[in-house]
C-alpha cells in the first residue's frame, strides 16, 4: 500500500537562513498533537569560526532546559561547512515538554550560514492540517 509522506510530517523552519553570530536561539516549535521530531541543522559557511548546537525544551515556551545527550537520537557534532545535521528526540510522546528549539553559539570568525528545521512526524491526526471531522476513512 502506498502511503504519502505529505500526509504524515510537518515542517516548520525555525531559523531562517542567513549568516549568524553570538548566541542564536531558533523559533521555538510547539510539538504536541506528534509523536516525533527531527532537528535538521543546514550549515553553510563557517566565515572563519565555530559553530556548536543544542536542542532546548519548554513547557510554557518560556522556561527553557537543554535536553540530555541520553535523549538523543545521534547528536550534534561541530559544525562543518556545506552539511546537514539531523538529531531525533526520544521520548516525544511522554516526556517531550511542549515546545522544542535549537540554541546555536557561534565563536570567531565573520559569522556561519545556517538554518533549523524541526520535522514533525506521526501526527495524532492525519493527514496534518485537517480536522477529524474532515477527514474520513
Amino acid at each position: 500500500m502506498l502511503r504519502y509522506l505529505k500526509s504524515n510530517v510537518k515542517v516548520v523552519q525555525s531559523l531562517s537562513p542567513a549568516v549568524r553570530t553570538g548566541t542564536v536561539e531558533s523559533t521555538a516549535v510547539q510539538v504536541s498533537g506528534y509523536s516525533s521530531v527531527l532537528l535538521v541543522v543546514s550549515i553553510g559557511v563557517l566565515g572563519g569560526g565555530a559553530v556548536a548546537f543544542k536542542a532546548q525544551e519548554s513547557a510554557n515556551n518560556t522556561d527553557w532546559t537543554d535536553i540530555d545527550s541520553g535523549r538523543l537520537i545521534g547528536a550534534f557534532v561541530a559544525g562543518v561547512a556545506s552539511t546537514v545535521q539531523a538529531v531525533g528526540i526520544s521520548e516525544v510522546g511522554g516526556l517531550l515538554k511542549n515546545y522544542i528549539r535549537v540554541v546555536a553559539t557561534v565563536t570567531g570568525g565573520t559569522g556561519v550560514g545556517m538554518a533549523v528545521d524541526v520535522v514533525l512526524g506521526e501526527p495524532k491526526t492525519v493527514p496534518v492540517g485537517v480536522s477529524e471531522s474532515v477527514y474520513i476513512c
